[in-house]
C-alpha cells in the first residue's frame, strides 16, 4: 500500500509548532513582572491623580504621605468630609481605571486578530490579569465606599454585584464545558 507523501511534511510541520509553542520560564518571568510594574505604575499614578485632583485632598492632609482625616465634618472650614474626600477619591479613581480597561481589551482585541503568535498570546495573558485586577479593584471602592457611606444602598449594591459576577461564571463555565465536550 503507498504512503501518502504529501501527508509527511504536513505532520512534521504540526509536530515542529507544536514544539515552539511552548512558553521559556524567562518569558512568564518578565510576564509577571510585566503585570506586576503595571500595577505598581497604576497605585503611583492613582495616589498622584488624587493629590492633583481631589478637591478635599488639602483639607484632608496634614502632612506627610498619610491622609489624616478630621471627622469633624462642620467645626472648621479646614477640616474635611471624610464622605466627600472618599467620593472624590472613587470618583477620579474611576476616571483613570474605566479608560485603562477599555484600552487593555482593545489592545487584547487587536492582538486577537492578528496571527496567532507565542509573544501575542502572552502579552495577551499579561493584559487579561492586569484588566480584571484592575476592573476588580474599581469595583471594590465602589462597593466599599457605598457600604461604608450608604448602608441601605451599599447592601443592594454588593448583592446585586454578587448575583452578576455569579450569572457570568455560570454562563463562561457552561460554554467552556460545552466547547471541550464538542472537541472532545
Amino acid at each position: 500500500m503507498p504512503v501518502p507523501v504529501f501527508e509527511q511534511p504536513k505532520q512534521k510541520a504540526k509536530a515542529a509548532e507544536k514544539e515552539e509553542e511552548k512558553i521559556s520560564g524567562g518569558a512568564a518571568f518578565f510576564a509577571i513582572v510585566f503585570v506586576l510594574m503595571l500595577s505598581i505604575t497604576l497605585e503611583l499614578a492613582l495616589l498622584d491623580v488624587n493629590k492633583l485632583f481631589n478637591p478635599q485632598y488639602l483639607n484632608c492632609k496634614t502632612g506627610g504621605p498619610v491622609i489624616q482625616r478630621i471627622f469633624e465634618t462642620n467645626a472648621d472650614p479646614g477640616t474635611c468630609s471624610v464622605e466627600h474626600y472618599e467620593a472624590a477619591r472613587l470618583l477620579l479613581h474611576a476616571d483613570v481605571l474605566v479608560p485603562l480597561v477599555l484600552i487593555s481589551i482593545l489592545i487584547i482585541v487587536i492582538l486577537n486578530m492578528q496571527k496567532r503568535s507565542l509573544t501575542g498570546r502572552i502579552f495577551k495573558v499579561a493584559l487579561v490579569i492586569f484588566a480584571s485586577w484592575t476592573s476588580l479593584r474599581i469595583v471594590y471602592e465602589a462597593l466599599a465606599f457605598s457600604l461604608k457611606h450608604h448602608p441601605l444602598f451599599g447592601k443592594y449594591y454588593v448583592l446585586l454585584t454578587a448575583l452578576a459576577a455569579c450569572s457570568v461564571m455560570i454562563i463562561w463555565l457552561q460554554r467552556s464545558t460545552q466547547k471541550k465536550k464538542k472537541g472532545a
